[in-house]
């Protein structure tokens, strides 16, 4: 049996990415796989709504919190970890159970007190753009998005699958209004596919080589 030897990352020092412009974590994670890259990475115990005071505890159906999902999901993975692990992916309607009372969010939420009901939050369908389409096994391939005059180029991720068949492609757009684009995969003559992104949202194209 081979021993993988590797680090474990929290996004908490970025407080939910809202300073990573400042603390660079992405960049951070790149110059630690170009020095060494033997050594996995692997995104850990992340989740929202862990803030005090200012934005603490479960919000259902927020999806601002799944849009901070996503954008970490992305960046990690195009920062060159090999995966992405909610600290809970379940909780009571408080946010806990929790000892220290340092209750937060999670994609599903559980009604203890009837026992039967749970809802899942927005964050969860985000998990599921990249749970249920990047497969153990999949491999990252290089991705890249333009800006246009009007908008920021949209966030994108994408990996060819375990049987090499399909080429998964993840989308962003964070922007507050709908985005035009063209997307081609390179080397395919079959042509591109022209899309209009609605504001806030999250897609997944799924291509066959």
């Amino acid at each position: 049996m081979s021993l993988a030897i590797g680090l474990g990352l929290h996004w908490y020092t970025s407080v939910e990415d809202y300073l990573a412009f400042i603390t660079k974590p992405f960049e951070k994670m790149r110059a630690v796989n170009e020095q060494y890259p033997d050594k996995f990475m692997l995104a850990t115990e992340a989740c929202v709504g862990f803030i005090p005071i200012i934005d603490q505890g479960p919000k259902l159906g927020n999806w601002q919190r799944a849009e901070r999902y996503g954008y970490d999901i992305l960046y990690d993975l195009n920062a060159f970890a090999v995966g992405w692990t909610d600290w809970n992916i379940a909780l009571d309607m408080s946010g806990g159970p929790n000892w220290a009372e340092n209750v937060v969010d999670a994609p599903i939420l559980i009604d203890t007190v009837d026992g039967a009901t749970f809802y899942k939050n927005p964050m969860f369908y985000f998990l599921g753009h990249f749970s249920k389409f990047i497969t153990p096994g999949a491999k990252r391939i290089a991705a890249s998005s333009t800006a246009s005059r009007l908008h920021k180029p949209v966030e994108v991720t994408s990996f060819v699958t375990p049987d090499e068949q399909h080429i998964v492609v993840v989308v962003m757009n964070r922007e507050d209004s709908s985005q035009k684009f063209s997307m081609s995969v390179k080397g395919d003559e079959r042509g591109f596919v022209n899309v209009d992104m609605p504001a806030n949202t999250i897609q997944t194209y799924i291509f066959k080589k």
